[in-house]
């Protein structure tokens, strides 16, 4: 449950000299997740009162439409502009939503989506099932999050497929719940995760990665931005809100999971307009380092072993380079994050990955 910073922010901001001409849309939208709310003990997952009032208040004063979750995917996924939509999202159901979270989301009229590993309701430092109902009967939003909060990458498809359709059915019969999302406990998923919620009939799949929505990314691997108390300074919260997705024709390794991934590791880019774009990933913090080579050959955009991409999926231009970026350090076994940043006109644009490495 405990998320591991944006690692490269201070470099993002001095990264002026990697100002390029992007022919990407500006079209976007950004999921924002929290987990807990003014405690004080769990700094990497938690955000003060003050923080939170004044992340609103920005989001009020600064033309932002905060719409529901399912609102916002179902636009992006229909090609619409959704520049300055904000989603709102808090994972695990921790008691401090409704104690200390849940008042100021109801006083800025602020629609929410709590992502709940139904195993744990009720337990010690957990909503319990009547607070949830509440909840839902209050308006806010309640999908599934696992049952015991177990690393899905460690299951087999099959115990994967049960976890995912137990906790479905306990929010079904509990509270009258529909599922329509998922959020992966830890933010980790391999190609069996897909396939079950592929299976199950569950449109969308999230993982815990940095970045703007947009509609040629897999549903099954989506992107949210986490908030805690250090990384919730307004420097970095008003940067995140306002960015683009970053556009390209395909990426590789598109996979969830990683096993015995090569030194250097490697990632692969292909389009246009990406001369100013830079990597970093979590191990070191730093700009992996970056070569450009000409006409690539490259398979569709994502995996096809892994999920459907929300709506186009543009052949690749035969103009299009490929941009190599090499990490400085082997990736150990875990979590490890990448992100991809550019500067266009439009501002900033925020492709973010997670990888398993096994």
């Amino acid at each position: 449950m405990v998320m591991r910073a944006t690692f490269f922010f201070t470099a993002l901001l001095l990264l002026c000299s990697f100002c390029a001409l992007s022919t990407s849309p500006a079209f976007g939208g950004v999921v924002i997740m929290y987990h807990r709310f003014d405690e004080a003990r769990y700094t990497s997952t938690s955000v003060t009162r003050d923080q939170l009032v004044d992340q609103l208040n920005f989001l009020r004063q600064n033309g932002f439409r905060i719409v529901p979750l399912r609102a916002m995917l179902d636009a992006v996924e229909g090609g619409a502009d959704t520049r300055n939509w904000v989603a709102i999202s808090v994972d695990d159901g921790f008691r401090s939503f409704i104690d200390s979270g849940w008042a100021l989301f109801e006083q800025f009229s602020v629609p929410v989506t709590i992502f709940v590993s139904t195993g744990i309701v009720g337990t010690p430092g957990f909503m319990g099932w009547e607070e949830l109902q509440q909840l839902h009967e209050a308006g806010v939003d309640i999908q599934p999050h696992g049952v015991q909060h177990r690393h899905f990458p460690t299951l087999s498809y099959e115990q994967q497929f049960e976890v995912m359709r137990d906790s479905i059915e306990t929010l079904k019969a509990r509270l009258g719940i529909e599922t329509y999302s998922y959020a992966y406990p830890y933010g980790e998923a391999d190609a069996s995760s897909a396939k079950a919620l592929r299976a199950l009939g569950i449109d969308y799949g999230f993982g815990q990665h940095s970045g703007a929505l947009s509609e040629n990314m897999d549903r099954f691997y989506m992107p949210r931005f986490p908030i805690n108390e250090r990384y919730g300074a307004m420097d970095r919260f008003r940067l995140i809100t306002r960015v683009a997705p970053l556009d390209f024709d395909h990426f590789e390794p598109s996979q969830f999971a990683l096993t015995d991934p090569p030194h250097p590791m490697s990632l692969r880019f292909s389009g246009t307009g990406l001369e100013g774009m830079a990597c970093y990933d979590s191990v070191t913090g730093r700009g992996m380092a970056r070569r450009v080579e000409p006409s690539p050959t490259l398979g569709p955009t994502l995996s096809p072993t892994l999920g459907p991409t929300l709506g186009r999926a543009d052949a690749q231009s035969q103009a299009s380079s490929l941009y190599v970026f090499e990490a400085h350090a082997p990736w150990p076994r875990g979590r490890v994050r990448v992100n991809c940043t550019l500067k266009d006109e439009a501002g900033w644009r925020w492709f973010g990955w997670q990888y398993l490495v096994r």
